[in-house]
């Protein structure tokens, strides 16, 4: 036998001797020998210890969800952010609030029932993009312009709202970019499901002087700048979801991620657009949002969350949620992830600490997990929303704050840090609807001049609350 040194089953090669050597039973060995099932035992202890300690342990607070929330700073050497839960508290209880859009009381004269069911804001005017339907589905792409404080009329020139697109279908989702592109999606009906981008432009001349009756529902249908602007129909059967890459805003191309019936689109580039199948799944994406410039979250009807990144077009499974999945935000970092879904169902998860996806709960026909199968969560706030959707949901981790609008058709804030239930609106009670409305948006807005403000869509108006 060749004297080698490579470990043969049932051998034991002594490198002094240079030989192998039968491992033999306790009693057949001879005393102190090396080739005994004793010295095998001992010598296959001693090795799995020295690879323990040559291994970087896991800390013990990053396995426990329940603790890493109290723990982790202390861990890290930061002190108990106490002042910075003192901030977010004071903020939301002095938050006041106004109607600062009303399409049926001084804007929309002819529109049938209208409904804002999402919007973005402008960031060079500080307008709002609205996604705007009526009772009969047809959905508009509405430009309105900021308040004028100092006009005493709402048809003073630049004050004007304008239709930017019109859809045969309902829409579903609207974002904005931070270079201003505005991509606008459509659920779909009879017609396909549509993509709209454009550049938001400032208000065409022709439209300044037209006062209230230039805002119909369907009026116009073509976009207010068509050399800037171009339609996509993609191939699947509904459009959920849209969201802007802001990690890429200094970049040479724009990036947007749509959330369809069958999975995940990208759209690339500038003025020559381009799209690729981002992830393929077997539910309806109805919620996305950007964790960092190349990973992408993506919660699912399903109650899945999956990541999905774009340098190695890689999918995994990562989260199990308690119900269908209508929303998820960035909530700082990477790691944290904040999730909104029907069941009543809405936590703070970290990324770090979650165990494999178990392949029976991730079978098709399972229509969501039960929450004794769901992820363990940082936070579980709580909130309440059986079935409601569409429904608002952002989040602004630099004031420790989750708005998100409930069942009852109200608004709620939650705090970040501590999960406490700061505040809560009832909106419903406030319209003046026969209809049951409810927040279908909600933005958290950032103000130089001071705290984010919190802006809600529900019914035909938005209503802001500001410090």
């Amino acid at each position: 036998m060749a004297a080698n040194g490579r470990e043969l089953p049932g051998f034991y090669f002594d490198p002094e001797k240079k030989k192998y050597f039968k491992i033999e039973a306790n009693h057949v060995a001879p005393r102190g020998s090396k080739y005994s099932q004793e010295a095998k035992r001992k010598r296959s202890e001693a090795f799995v210890q020295t690879k323990q300690q040559e291994l970087l342990q896991r800390s013990r607070v990053l396995q426990s969800a329940s603790i890493a929330g109290v723990a982790l700073h202390r861990e890290l050497g930061c002190r108990q952010p106490g002042f910075l839960r003192a901030r977010s508290e004071c903020v939301v209880e002095q938050l006041g609030n106004q109607w600062s859009v009303n399409l049926e009381r001084e804007y929309a004269m002819g529109l049938n029932r209208p409904d804002i069911n999402c919007f973005d804001i402008d960031r060079i005017t500080g307008g709002f993009i609205l996604g705007v339907a009526d009772a009969k589905g047809i959905g508009n792409v509405i430009a309105f312009p900021p308040k004028d404080e100092n006009a005493e009329n709402r048809g003073a020139e630049g004050a004007s709202p304008w239709v930017m697109m019109a859809f045969r279908s309902t829409i579903s989702s609207i974002s904005m970019s931070p270079s201003n592109t505005i991509v606008a999606t459509s659920t779909g009906s009879h017609q396909a499901p549509v993509v709209y981008i454009t550049k938001a432009t400032h208000q065409p001349e022709t439209f300044r002087r037209t006062g209230r009756n230039l805002l119909r529902m369907g009026q116009y249908s073509s976009p207010t700048n068509p050399g800037l602007s171009l339609q996509f129909r993609p191939d699947v059967d509904t459009i959920w979801a849209s969201t802007f890459n802001q990690f890429n805003a200094s970049g040479p191309t724009e990036n947007v991620a749509i959330g369809t019936s069958n999975g995940v689109i990208q759209l690339y580039g500038e003025n020559d657009w381009q799209f690729r199948q981002a992830m393929s799944t077997t539910s309806d994406v109805l919620a996305l949002d950007w964790l960092s410039p190349n990973t992408l979250a993506a919660g699912l009807r399903n109650a899945t969350v999956r990541l999905w990144d774009s340098r190695s077009n890689g999918t995994s499974l990562r989260l199990f949620h308690g119900g269908p999945v209508v929303g998820v935000k960035r909530a700082g970092n990477e790691s944290l992830v904040a999730v909104c879904g029907l069941k009543s169902s809405l936590c703070l998860y970290d990324l770090r600490m979650t165990k494999a996806a178990s392949p029976i709960n991730a079978h098709t026909m399972i229509p969501y997990p039960k929450v004794s199968n769901s992820t363990t969560p940082v936070i579980r706030f709580a909130y309440e929303n059986e079935y409601t959707y569409p429904v608002g949901f952002d989040v602004n981790a630099d004031l420790g704050i989750i708005a998100a609008g409930d069942g009852a058709g109200g608004l709620q804030v939650f705090s970040l840090r501590t999960g406490r239930h700061e505040r809560g609106w009832k909106q419903r009670m406030q319209t003046r609807r026969d209809e049951d409305v409810w927040n279908r948006c909600v933005r958290i807005v950032e103000n130089d001049e001071g705290p984010p403000t919190i802006c809600a869509a529900i019914g035909s108006r938005i209503q802001k609350f500001f410090w």
